[in-house]
This record gives C-alpha cells, sequence and structure tokens, in this order.
C-alpha cells in the first residue's frame, strides 16, 4: 500500500472506531443494510441520491459483505458523479488503495479530492495536503 493510500485508510478507519465500555468497538454494524434497505438505497442512488449511494458505498467498503467486490466502488463512483463528497473522497480512497493504480486513476482519484475539498470535506482536504507535501521531497 503506497503512503497515499495509507493515509487514507487511517483517516477513514479512524473516522468509524469508538471506545464503549465493552472495549473498543468499530461502528461498523452502523453500517449493515438489508436487502429491503439495499434495494430501496439502489433505487435512490441512481435516480441521483448521494445520500443513498453513500450509505451503500460505505456498506460494501466497510461491512464483511462487500469483502472482496466492487459493489463499493460502484456505488462510491455513482454517488461521487451525484455529487456527494463522502462519496467523491470513498472514490478516491478506493482508486488509490488498489495495489495496482495506474497514473490515470491516480490523476482522477485526486480530481475526486479536490472536489471533495471544495465542498468541505476535512479529510479528503487533508490527504489533499498531505500528497502535496509527499510531492515536493
Amino acid at each position: 500500500m503506497n503512503r497515499i493510500a495509507f493515509l487514507v485508510f487511517v483517516i477513514f478507519g479512524a473516522a468509524t472506531a469508538t471506545c464503549t465500555s465493552q472495549g473498543i468497538s468499530t461502528g461498523l454494524e452502523r453500517f449493515a443494510l438489508s436487502a429491503d434497505q439495499k434495494i430501496l438505497l439502489e433505487q435512490q442512488a441512481l435516480d441521483g441520491s448521494g445520500d443513498a449511494a453513500t450509505r451503500l458505498a460505505q456498506h460494501y467498503t466497510m461491512t464483511p459483505e462487500g469483502g472482496g467486490s466492487n459493489s463499493g466502488l460502484y456505488w462510491a463512483q455513482i454517488g461521487a458523479e451525484n455529487g456527494d463528497p463522502t462519496c467523491q473522497y470513498i472514490y478516491a480512497a478506493e482508486l488509490l488503495a488498489s495495489k495496482n493504480h495506474t497514473s490515470q486513476e491516480e490523476r482522477r482519484a485526486m480530481f475526486w479530492l479536490r472536489l471533495s475539498a471544495r465542498q468541505g470535506n476535512r479529510s479528503a482536504k487533508a490527504t489533499l495536503d498531505y500528497y502535496e507535501k509527499s510531492r515536493i521531497r
């Protein structure tokens, strides 16, 4: 995993972990969706809802159900295209996390990170700041 992908993973992962009296909770259970919820959210996302696409992208990237599938990437792209800054960040993170991402995918990931950061996504801003500092060296 390259440095940028690692940073994205750390920022995104840290946002989901919390401490409870029972120990550390990953918070991943909040991303679980029923079959009926997925059907409804898929329809809404395809009709332009960024929020619905975000919930699907998070479900498929943050729960065991999505393990190894491209569903998270697909719904993140849909949400990014729908204008959702969270999906723009997730989609960029997924592109950068790919082991063999191309220079074109990296360039497109930077596009989505900049767009997300302009809409106020702090994780995207932090990733861009890190990327810019690492390129100067």
